[in-house]
């Protein structure tokens, strides 16, 4: 027998589960359904509308004006109250004007100095600044040609009583090397180094013969250039000397010991005189830079300031 396709119906919790959610349905219909406009309604008649406003912010005067100094400072004084009444020209405060009167004397006493001579007092004691400056520069000059004299015999001192004692007939037109060298080329190029150096010391020895304070500059000018000179030859010689042992020498360790130290003798007394020029250098250049700058002031002083000088300064007063 086929059953009924329809036999649910006759399942009571069926039509429990039913009525529940048709309660849902219409409840969420019933919540959901527009409203009908609601109106209110009023008598027209003639009459007058109030609104109130509720803000927040400043209140200020239809007219108003805003004071200030053109500077900042310090308010010495006041002059009218709230609620005064004030015309133009009317003076309302005043600031303490200390400074600004300090400032004003120092301006006008400048401009004072700029606009007079020297005084008598004043120009006799540039006149012996400018004296003393000059007195500084002539003792330069001359304590430039001494220490040239004596860097050049210290000079000559490390390369003839110290670094010819590695040279067979050092002071002729063939100077040889009598240490060992790594090379042939190496040999030849101290050899050719030791020719130049008796050229340098002959002309330093030449410049000094004609040299004089008014040259001085120039002496000690090329004097640094045969330093130079020289300074390259001994540390050249002084590397070979160094390289030495008795393996490749055939030289005893105290015989190289002795070569070395002798080396670093003839270094020592050629820094002496490098340190002797460089000084007199060094003080000659301040003597002429402290002449120079004492004569230009007193030069600017005695021709007084100029006018577009004095006019600024007006100005500033």
């Amino acid at each position: 027998m086929k059953k009924s396709r329809f036999r649910f119906l006759k399942n009571k919790w069926f039509w429990i589960i039913l009525v529940i959610v048709l309660i849902i349905v219409g409840y969420l219909y019933a919540k959901t359904r527009p409203k009908a406009a609601s109106f209110q309604y009023s008598t027209a008649a003639i009459g007058n509308v109030v609104e109130q406003v509720s803000v927040t912010g400043t209140v200020s005067p239809v007219g108003k004006a805003a004071l200030a100094f053109e500077k900042s400072g310090v308010i010495s004084h006041i002059y009218v109250k709230v609620g005064d009444r004030v015309s133009t020209g009317d003076p309302i405060a005043s600031l303490d004007s200390a400074t600004d009167q300090a400032a004003l004397d120092s301006a006008e006493a400048t401009l004072a100095d700029m606009s007079s001579g020297l005084t008598p007092e004043q120009y006799a004691a540039d006149q012996a600044t400018v004296t003393t400056a000059s007195t500084t520069y002539a003792n330069a000059l001359l304590d430039a040609v001494n220490a040239v004299h004596n860097g050049y015999v210290l000079a000559r001192s490390a390369v003839a009583d110290y670094s010819d004692n590695f040279f067979t007939n050092p002071q002729t037109a063939n100077p040889t090397i009598n240490v060992r060298t790594d090379s042939s080329a190496t040999a030849l190029a101290m050899n050719n180094e030791r020719l130049q150096i008796s050229t340098v010391l002959d002309n330093w020895q030449n410049d000094m013969a004609s040299a004089s304070t008014t040259g001085a500059s120039v002496l000690v000018s090329r004097a640094q250039g045969y330093l130079s000179t020289i300074k390259s030859f001994l540390s050249d010689l002084s590397n070979i000397i160094n390289a030495l042992s008795p393996g490749n020498s055939g030289l005893s360790q105290t015989m190289i010991n002795n070569d070395v130290s002798t080396m670093n003798t003839a270094l020592s007394t050629l820094n002496q005189s490098i340190s002797a020029v460089s000084g007199a250098d060094t003080e000659l250049k301040s003597a002429a830079s402290g002449l120079s700058q004492a004569q230009n002031t007193f030069a600017l002083q005695q021709s007084g300031s100029t006018p577009n000088s004095v006019a600024s300064q007006a100005a500033k007063v």
